[in-house]
């Protein structure tokens, strides 16, 4: 008879979780925002509207607020 091993999955706390979105974002943004590149400020708003999107855990239907959010985000970053 064989021994089945089984391993306890690693949970993450609420506050590690929140930490690493937080990296993520930080990390999205400065990809956005590139390193001086000319891209333009349309490419930008749908690079962020999509990582809203993504966010929403791809919830189809908020595409026109996601959109108006992005453009605000990137208008402030810039």
């Amino acid at each position: 008879m064989r021994t089945r091993i089984i391993r306890k999955r690693k949970t993450e706390s609420a506050a590690q979780t929140k930490r690493k979105i937080a990296i993520t974002k930080t990390n999205r943004i400065k990809k956005i925002r590139g390193n001086g590149s000319s891209v333009n400020f349309t490419e930008k708003v749908q690079q962020q509207a999509y990582w809203l999107f993504i966010e929403r855990g791809k919830e189809h239907g908020h595409d026109q607020e996601d959109w108006a959010e992005a453009e605000r985000l990137v208008k402030v970053d810039t």
